[in-house]
């Protein structure tokens, strides 16, 4: 079989080396498609002058121009054909191996730069990653099919009229919550606030913290929605299609990359997804617009940041009553700044945490060899306070606390309807367990958090519109030498996140003794369909490729990162910008596109339902 990829590389030398050789005079100029076919038109018009009208002069200039931007197309399209077939990456380990793989693997990959999920074959790092960390065992699919399976979309979830509902149900006094962490802090929440709770969560899907940093920022300057406007960014993209190319290998070098991208192939695919894709970038255009007015965007500082702080007290409650093993030990985030525009967003951020009364403490080198043992790779160093890393194990650490109250119960089902009559709090779920029973449960309010999952109201249309945002999700062992104390949470440029999510465990490597601890890293933003279907776990191989050559230059030479799992992670953003709450019925609470803010924004609707939270303060009414 002919490899496309060798076909490609052979047309795209055979232009090169005709161009290259042609005399300079013998090069096309632009102008010269439309001499060509303004002299035909005008020849044409002589030869039948007394029978035949004259075209307009507008019609001949837009034939023309027409002809030019089909010429300037084509030229950029084999240009860009020549380009991908020269991509290439240096690294001689198991993931450049598979990035070479997948880029000549077929035409869609070629040409997009999606690629399919890695999982490490390599037994020394199975072998190493199931000895010292079977607790984080969940996180490591066992192929990628089954990966692919875990995630892909479900069903709908329809809410209907409770005429519709097969069977008579007396309503119950229980609050419903269902799916991410928004639903189960509600959950937990009720539970201690004395009231009846049933928490359900589909176990057979992925949920998508299994690929979160875990990192909880609390702080308005990260969490409030961007002023970012998709008119640059689709102008950027047009841009870098078009002759700003990027190079795999320069982007593995420099672990530099552009974080915000395009999957223009999904979107090709999907013409059903273009109205929401469109309706989610008007809707963005026209917040960020009306957000440059300064007092609008202090006012939603202030908003955000009440409700961030509400959040962290919540967090840190919780935290003690689950004797500190909620979040993580370690406290704050280091950022490293690589480059001078980085350094001056540093300073920038700085300036806005102190206006709500936060912090951002720059330090210098001799600072970070002091604290961790060694140095971290860049030309500027700042330490956030506040930042804190939730623990993996989270769901069941709160389910466990939920379940210790009488009545309160845990299912393992997915949702599949919610009737109700619209005008009165509470109905009756319909839900599926994993054998395949269909089961019935009332209730008297209900919290929904579905992620990527649609939800149809009684018209059968969907209650919101979304894009998927989709990230690069990393798990990696990182072996250091024994005196190296890694920090909690680094961020290394841009969206460039590492979590220590372990303890150092002291381990032989290569004959030296080393130590070896879990990470997760993620970054980027690849704008996406929101609904892929089996390729919702595909990445942007730039972003890949660039995060993690970040975390190793970042983190010097004698740290070595061994990827063991290399996903898409499909974030979900409407034209919001942020996560948001929505009441289609009374009492029934969802939370949608939470975007990369899901955790942190978790608590926001017991800011609602519960005000006066033990041990949190009051906050706005969250959007």
């Amino acid at each position: 079989m002919i490899n496309r990829f060798d076909m490609l590389r052979k047309l795209g030398v055979r232009l090169t080396a005709s161009v290259s050789a042609a005399p300079k005079a013998a090069i096309p100029k632009m102008a010269a498609p439309r001499a060509t076919v303004a002299s035909t038109a005008a020849a044409t018009t002589r030869a039948a002058a007394p029978k035949v009208v004259k075209p307009p002069r507008a019609a001949g200039l837009f034939t023309a121009a027409a002809a030019v931007t089909g010429a300037a197309a084509t030229a950029s399209a084999v240009s860009f054909l020549v380009h991908q077939s020269r991509q290439e990456i240096n690294g001689t380990d198991e993931f450049s191996e598979h990035t070479r793989r997948q880029h000549r693997k077929s035409a869609g990959k070629f040409l997009s730069g999606m690629h399919s999920p890695f999982i490490t074959e390599d037994p020394e790092v199975l072998e190493a990653f199931h000895k010292h960390f079977s607790e984080f065992s969940h996180l490591l699919p066992k192929s990628v099919e089954d990966l692919r399976a875990q995630q892909v979309l479900k069903t709908a979830v329809v809410i209907r009229p409770l005429s519709d509902c097969p069977v008579s149900m007396s309503l119950d006094t229980a609050l419903l919550a269902v799916g991410g962490p928004p639903a189960l802090m509600a959950a937990a929440a009720a539970s201690e606030a004395g009231e009846k709770v049933i928490y359900m969560y589909a176990g057979q899907k992925r949920p998508i913290y299994y690929d979160s940093a875990l990192h909880l920022e609390f702080d308005a300057d990260t969490e409030m929605p961007t002023t970012y406007l998709p008119t640059t960014f689709l102008m950027q993209q047009l841009k870098r299609g078009l002759y700003d190319r990027v190079d795999y290998a320069e982007v593995e070098r420099t672990g530099e990359f552009p974080w915000r991208t395009l999957d223009t192939w999904s979107f090709a695919q999907r013409p059903g997804q273009w109205l929401p894709a469109f309706k989610v970038a008007i809707g963005s255009q026209l917040r960020a617009m009306r957000m440059q007015d300064p007092d609008r965007r202090q006012k939603e500082r202030e908003e955000v940041s009440a409700q961030c702080r509400f959040n962290e007290a919540f967090y840190a409650h919780l935290n003690e009553r689950l004797d500190g093993q909620l979040l993580l030990p370690g406290t704050g985030s280091i950022i490293v700044a690589r480059t001078q525009g980085e350094v001056d967003d540093l300073r920038v951020q700085q300036e806005n945490l102190v206006k709500e009364g936060r912090s951002l403490n720059f330090l210098t080198r001799d600072d970070i060899i002091k604290r961790f043992g060694f140095p971290l790779e860049g030309i500027a160093f700042a330490e956030k306070p506040h930042d804190r890393i939730l623990s993996p194990n989270h769901r069941p650490l709160l389910t466990g606390l939920i379940t210790q109250k009488e009545g309160n119960k845990v299912i393992d089902a997915t949702l599949k309807v919610i009737y109700c009559d619209g005008k009165e709090p509470g109905g009756v779920a319909e839900y599926q367990t994993p054998d395949g029973k269909t089961h019935y449960l009332a209730f008297s309010k209900s919290t929904l958090s579905l992620g990527d999952q649609m939800i149809r109201g009684f018209n059968n249309e969907s209650l919101f519109d979304s894009v998927g945002a989709t990230g690069v999700s990393s798990l990696s062992l990182l072996y250091t030498p024994p005196h190296y104390n890694v920090p909690d949470e680094t961020v290394c440029g841009a969206t460039n996140h590492a979590s220590k999510i372990s303890k150092n465990i002291p381990v032989i490597y290569q004959g030296k003794p080393m130590q070896v601890c879990l990470m997760r890293e993620t970054g980027g933003a690849c704008i996406t369909p929101g609904d892929r279907g089996m390729d919702g776990t595909d990445y942007d191989c730039t972003i890949a490729t660039g995060n993690l050559s970040a975390m190793h230059n970042t983190f010097g030479k004698a740290c070595v990162f061994k990827p063991v799992l290399v996903k898409g992670c499909n974030r979900q953003v409407s034209k919001n910008g942020q996560t948001a709450w929505l009441q289609p019925y009374p009492g029934i609470h969802i939370q949608y596109c939470a975007g990369g803010g899901g955790l942190t924004r978790a608590p926001d609707l017991v800011a609602k339902l519960f005000p006066s939270y033990r041990g949190a303060t009051p906050s706005p009414k969250p959007r």
